[in-house]
């Protein structure tokens, strides 16, 4: 007789990812136009709907002490069509991902204190199109940062026929390690009016974040960013 039959081995099944090990790359934009869920006002006024613009709520702020995600910062972002409806090219109008949020941690890859970690949540509120954002098909966050947009890689910016009264503070940090790699020159957030813009920038500013890669998961959207006013309004 021949040898026993070698014992076939179970099938293997897929171990699921473990929440927070997914990966996303990042950049930094705000090009003031109203973005692709919906959430804008019009600083020109009723009857100019044509020209929506980003609302200011869109900027990071602080999250609460003690949050449930551990944040530093709550804002929002333009996503990748990974994200924004799983690239099935549903349309670039209210996809999936506009009202989501994404628990995003990243660590900061510029200046004397690099490797810092700092997570924030970030709310979908644009699309990034696809050749700009550079994911691949995969998951990218385009962080809402007033006054970071690189106008070479800018397809919407309208900040200076929207908030002209602002254009100093939107054009503050748009060089920020590009034309040199001193973090501490080309950014000057005391350059808006608004307090809020103002903040956001400074936030932004602070993580040293210059697009990093960084782990993220899908989370329930905390209260302070899932009620920001002028959600769909327009």
């Amino acid at each position: 007789s021949g040898p026993p039959p070698a014992p076939i081995a179970p099938p293997i099944t897929p171990t699921p990812p473990t929440p927070g090990t997914l990966t996303a790359s990042t950049t930094r934009y705000w090009d003031c136009s109203g973005g692709a869920c919906g959430c804008a006002y019009l600083p020109l006024g009723s009857g100019t709907d044509s020209n929506p613009a980003h609302c200011h709520s869109n900027a990071l702020f602080t999250a609460p002490m003690g949050n449930e995600y551990g944040a530093k910062f709550y804002g929002a972002a333009a996503i990748s069509r990974f994200l924004w409806d799983g690239n099935t090219n549903s349309g670039d109008w209210m996809g999936e991902g506009c009202g989501k949020c994404w628990k995003v941690t990243g660590s900061s890859n510029t200046g004397p204190n690099q490797g810092v970690s700092t997570t924030v949540v970030l709310k979908g509120t644009n699309i990034c199109p696809t050749g700009i954002c550079n994911e691949n098909g995969k998951a990218h966050f385009d962080i809402a940062a007033p006054g970071f947009d690189v106008l070479e890689y800018s397809w919407s910016n309208t900040c200076e026929i929207l908030e002209a009264d602002e254009i100093e503070g939107f054009q503050s940090c748009g060089r920020w390690l590009i034309d040199n790699q001193d973090p501490s020159t080309n950014c000057d957030c005391s350059k808006f009016n608004s307090p809020v813009l103002m903040a956001g920038c400074e936030h932004f500013y602070s993580l040293k974040w210059d697009n990093p890669s960084v782990v993220y998961e899908e989370v329930s959207c905390p209260s302070e960013i899932a009620n920001l006013p002028c959600w769909e309004e327009n």
